[in-house]
């Protein structure tokens, strides 16, 4: 127990597992009474994977990266699924010899008629033995650009052409006046 009051349990996640790697549900109750007079509950998906994922999701596209966890490596042959909140699937890839995989961004349309946007919520990626998953609107997990000193913006049109700068003759000669529409 610390000072605070609070103290650290290990819990064996081995009996939960099929295996070495996978999803395991975790519900904690207190013994204590808590301030509203429940016990303290905690609850946690906790992965025990190999498959790390790095995410770049946008309005054009989902871009998906798989690494290994022990060795760093990219892995190849990864399905990966782009999932709404719903828990539709809405997109399927499988990754590259450099782990990488793209789905879709943003989406128009879908059973909800004309001008539904369908986003991308969760990626799931899964090589028959193991299986990852991240939340793309869990906000703890995330890097955004900002951090780095990065542009971004997050409408791809932003940076899009706007115009056209012309004249109305290629070649001008010294003193003479261009005209430019």
């Amino acid at each position: 127990a610390r000072a605070d009051g609070e103290s650290d349990v290990k819990v064996s996640l081995a009996p939960a597992l099929k295996g070495e790697r996978g999803l395991v549900y975790l519900h904690v109750e207190a013994e204590r009474i808590g301030d509203n007079d429940q016990p303290p509950i905690a609850q946690a998906l906790v992965q025990v994977t190999d498959l790390g994922l790095s995410v770049k999701s946008g309005p054009e596209e989902t871009l998906v990266w798989v690494t290994s966890l022990l060795d760093h490596r990219p892995v190849s042959g990864v399905v990966v699924r782009g999932l709404e909140a719903t828990g539709e699937t809405l997109w399927t890839a499988t990754t590259d010899e450099r782990g990488m995989a793209t789905g879709a961004g943003r989406r128009e349309g879908g059973e909800g008629g004309e001008g539904v946007t369908r986003n991308t919520r969760i990626v799931v990626a899964s090589d028959g033995t193991d299986t990852a998953f991240l939340d793309l609107a869990e906000w703890r997990t995330r890097s955004e650009p900002y951090e780095f000193g990065l542009p971004y913006a997050w409408d791809a049109r932003a940076n899009g052409l706007r115009g056209i700068v012309f004249t109305e003759r290629g070649v001008y000669r010294s003193g003479e006046t261009g005209h430019v529409k």
